[in-house]
């Protein structure tokens, strides 16, 4: 996901521009103000849940079920969000959202990565 730093969070992290939104980042160096970045989450640290979250620890992204499938011990998602970003998740065999379904991605902020561009 390509975002800009705005600031720090005040918890030894970083708060992100980006088009899905504010997101927020644990990471230990030094960035800049406006600095481009890339935002990475693995897809089994997201979270599928069907209305918003409480604010709190987690970063949440609404979408929609572009695709699911069956891969024996896990439920593959694409997900489709704004700016035409997809993220893949990798959930629980027993997760139920269906082709179509609207749903957030919820991903904890020590679970997010950043990439210097």
């Amino acid at each position: 996901i390509a975002a800009r730093v705005a600031g720090k969070d005040g918890g030894g992290g970083y708060v992100l521009d980006s088009p899905l939104g504010q997101l927020r980042c644990d990471y230990a160096d030094s960035l800049d103000d406006g600095q481009a970045v890339t935002i990475m989450v693995r897809p089994e640290a997201i979270r599928l849940e069907p209305a918003k979250p409480a604010a709190g620890t987690s970063n949440a992204i609404p979408g929609t079920v572009l695709e699911r499938f069956f891969l024996g011990n896990i439920q593959g998602y694409r997900v489709t969000c704004e700016d035409d970003v997809m993220l893949q998740v990798q959930a629980e065999p027993w997760t139920e959202f269906s082709v179509g379904d609207s749903l957030w991605c919820v991903f904890d902020v020590e679970r997010t990565w950043i990439i210097r561009d």
